[in-house]
């Protein structure tokens, strides 16, 4: 029964309850210089740390070997410094020199604090490693945005979030349709069969195989990890690009909290937009039980016009949603977390145009619309002991989409004749995910640490097309094509990672994936008109071993350099989506191929990680080369319909660099930049691939910078500046030389923001845009029509808005 095992994990935990108390870690910190003790407390308790303002602390190293929850230990280290702390929340906290210079002891201070500006914390704990970690002593390339991180450039998903992280890109399809890739690791533009190079979780559970980016909106996230490169042995198939962890907030325990945002926004060509944020904590037994319920309802104005149908503005987008989080405290050691999520997403249109008509203008006889519609549920059980942690989290998604192409170009493919009206073509797809994993990590301290766990994973894709059209001669519509496909894949998998501590600053790390994966495929085509009719019923197992090795080196405190190899991959599968009469090789011969074969990508990089100038400076930098054999692309059959092709071996070679600057309590800079070379270097001889032999939608530029400054103007009053622009280039649109395209997009946005902060409330004002008109994001509009006629995904023009923000407390 899916859930069943975190279930009577619940009961268990019942069962075992004791009175709550605050939250306790089992504390191991050897007697060491005061900022050394406290990034050690930071990754033994899982909390993110600002220590800007211990310049002036004393250090009295003092060893600490207790059962304490983060208020106690943080005590013990502090007593005799003359610093004190305050917790912005209960997962951040800010130690600073106390005020008066004779105070030897820290008070225990209040639970929390409204930062107002927000504090700048420098040591940030990140979890995408599967361990508790700070993200500049991680070796591995890893970013984090927060939730201030996304307010000051007003990203509200994934897609917007994209432009500051370093070295990511996507296929730009619109709502709930496009595609993210990390360091120009493309395999196409076109949403077809195969598995996502990048793996997408919410709170540490998977939720996606092969369907694109759900557009979930980041209303009351914590932060947004982004771990790059090939994660195949934590995070099994379908991450050779990477990871993209949501971590959403916690309910606290100890205080009711509420929090409201209104936003109202103008794109030039009088399209409207608006969105409401609320989110409500409470806590329903204190310091035991508390429930956090986040709500959102937005609207996003189309830029696009339609002069065929006469219409304006025709891609608008409405997306609402919810989230409830359930949160228990067993006892001060074992806790529990029950979430549930629910998004509906409908955009009106396609979001490409045809630039023979407009930069942002369309002809077509019908409109394009797509919906997606977003389900999940999740069990958290996690606890600590003696030896370490416990985690086991049980979660099922379903996501169900919808979308319409108009398909009148292409019926000669389908039929030999034109069609006197337009010829729809609808698809229908529903994704059923079920993941269970248990996963252990041992204490962060001593000469070897380790962490495993078991995966498993059963997905369920139902899907249908459908292509209708009025024909020549027939009066009502009539069916020209269908298909119905169901794809039953499963994962079982066993993973860990051992850690030595060659010396006291050199450590080797050794870890590995072992899985097997199962695939059922049963295909049904249907050509009505010529009685055309095809079966199709497969099945395919993979097993294997994704390794990882890991060197690094800490000289300093404020420096790691580290080298790893690390493998990915990802499963193969069936093409089936073809007319009756498609004839697929077995093996040899031209693609396309009935079975396409698994890829893998093996990953050597080395980079480094420092602070300078006392904090503030902190740079992080990665050179890497990686293979890519065997590459699975999604391409399409002459009529538009979708298959897979394995294209052929590559490589990408690239450095990234990411440099984050605070010269006062003032100002903020923060640039990502990054330059690759993403190429095919063996094709596939079956496969008649594009002569530049580029990754299809591998960039090789990318850069992007961050810039904000704060002050108080009064008591109650606080002014926030900021700016953004970013660049993406080099990017080739398609692989497939019969396409005849080899394009180089090039996109270039901005924004700029003010916020005017008044104790619990907010208003901000900010306009954004592309600095390059009508700027072409990466991504294939109609593929039915995309080779004759010129199409572009422009970016959104220039959009003004407004909004307006309370919270209680």
């Amino acid at each position: 029964m899916p859930l069943a095992f975190a279930a009577t994990m619940l009961f268990c935990l019942w069962s075992v309850g004791a009175k709550a108390e605050e939250e306790r870690f089992y504390f191991r910190i050897s007697a060491r210089p005061l900022p050394a003790a406290l990034v050690a407390f930071a990754i033994q308790a899982r909390m993110s740390l600002s220590l800007n303002g211990i310049t002036q602390c004393r250090s009295t190293p003092k060893d600490l070997a207790a059962h304490l929850s983060a208020r106690e230990g943080l005590i013990r280290l502090l007593d005799g410094t003359g610093c004190n702390f305050q917790f912005v929340d209960s997962n951040a906290v800010v130690v600073f020199a106390a005020p008066s210079a004779g105070e030897s002891s820290p008070r225990a201070p209040p639970a929390r604090v409204r930062a107002s500006p927000p504090t700048r914390l420098g040591e940030v704990i990140i979890t995408s490693g599967r361990r508790p970690q700070l993200l500049d002593r991680a070796p591995y390339s890893v970013s984090a945005l927060s939730a201030a991180d996304m307010s000051s450039t007003n990203a509200a998903d994934l897609a917007g979030l994209a432009a500051q992280v370093g070295a990511v890109t996507l296929a730009d399809l619109g709502p709930g349709q496009s595609k993210f890739f990390l360091r120009g690791l493309a395999d196409s533009g076109v949403s077809g069969r195969t598995q996502s190079t990048v793996g997408l979780y919410l709170d540490g559970a998977r939720i996606t195989y092969n369907a694109p980016d759900p557009d979930l909106r980041l209303t009351d996230i914590d932060r947004v990890e982004v771990l790059r490169g090939p994660q195949g042995a934590l995070y099994g198939g379908g991450s050779i690009g990477g990871v993209f962890e949501i971590v959403t907030r916690r309910p606290a325990l100890d205080h009711y909290a509420a929090a409201i945002d209104v936003e109202a926004s103008k794109t030039i060509g009088d399209a409207s937009g608006r969105s409401v944020d609320g989110v409500l904590n409470l806590p329903l037994a204190p310091d035991r039980l508390g429930l956090r319920i986040v709500g959102y309802d937005e609207v996003q104005g189309g830029y696009l016009n339609n002069p065929r149908l006469g219409l304006t503005n025709v891609n608008d987008m409405h997306r609402r949603g919810y989230r409830a989080s359930l949160r228990w405290q067993v006892n001060p050691d074992w806790s529990a977390i029950v979430s549930a999520a629910r998004q509906d997403l409908r955009a009106s249109d396609g979001q490409y145009a045809n630039p023979a008509i407009g930069a942002y203008a369309r002809d077509t006889p019908l409109r394009e619309p797509h919906g997606d519609d977003f389900t999940s549920f999740a069990i958290n059980v996690s606890g600590h002991a003696s030896w370490g942690d416990l985690t086991v989290t049980s979660s099922a998604v379903r996501q169900a989409r919808t979308s319409r192409f108009d398909a009148s170009l292409a019926l000669p493919s389908f039929t030999g004749a034109r069609s006197a009206v337009s010829s729809p073509f609808d698809e229908a797809d529903t994704s059923e995910i079920v993941v269970n994993e248990v996963s252990a990590t041992s204490l962060a301290t001593g000469k070897v640490r380790w962490l495993g766990g078991i995966f498993q994973s059963l997905t369920e894709n139902d899907s249908f097309s459908l292509l209708t059209s009025s024909v020549v001669g027939s009066s009502s519509p009539t069916t020209v094509f269908s298909e119905r496909r169901r794809d039953s894949i499963g994962e079982l998998a066993g993973y860990g990672q051992l850690s030595y501590m060659i010396k006291s600053k050199l450590t080797l790390s050794i870890g590995g994936r072992l899985f097997g994966s199962w695939l059922w495929t049963e295909s049904s085509v249907l050509q009505p008109l010529t009685g055309g009719r095809a079966r199709f019923n497969g099945r395919l197992a993979t097993t294997g071993f994704a390794p990882q090795v890991v060197l690094s080196y800490e000289p300093r405190d404020d420096i790691i350099l580290y080298a790893q190899g690390s493998e990915g991959y990802r499963s193969g599968g069936f093409n089936t989506a073809g007319l009756p009469e498609q004839i697929y090789s077995v093996g040899v011969g031209p693609e396309p191929w009935r079975r396409y074969g698994a890829d893998e990508l093996w990953n050597l990089e080395a980079g480094a990680k420092f602070t300078s100038f006392r904090g503030m400076a902190r740079v992080r930098t990665a050179a890497f080369y990686m293979l890519w054999s065997n590459i699975q692309s999604d391409q399409l059959l002459a009529n538009g319909l979708p298959y897979t092709a394995n294209v052929g071996d590559g490589r990408d070679v690239g450095v990234e660099t990411d440099l984050d600057i605070t010269p006062d309590s003032h100002w903020r800079f923060h640039l990502n930049a990054a330059i690759a070379k993403p190429e095919i270097t063996h094709p596939n001889p079956s496969f008649v691939a594009n002569p530049r032999f580029g990754l299809s939608g591998g960039w090789n530029y990318w850069a992007d910078l961050d810039a904000s400054y704060s002050r108080r103007l009064s008591r109650s009053l606080t002014l926030q500046l900021a700016g953004h622009c970013g660049y993406i280039g080099g990017a080739n649109l398609t692989l497939d030389a019969a396409t005849g395209q080899e394009d180089v997009t090039h996109v270039a946005i901005g924004q700029l923001s003010a916020k005017l902060s008044r104790g619990s409330w907010t208003a901000t004002v900010f306009v954004t845009g592309p600095l390059v008109g009508g700027s072409d994001t990466f991504g294939f509009g109609n593929p039915f029509s995309f080779r004759l006629l010129d199409q572009t995904t422009p970016t959104r023009p220039t959009t003004v808005g407004l909004s307006l923000g309370v919270s209680i407390p």
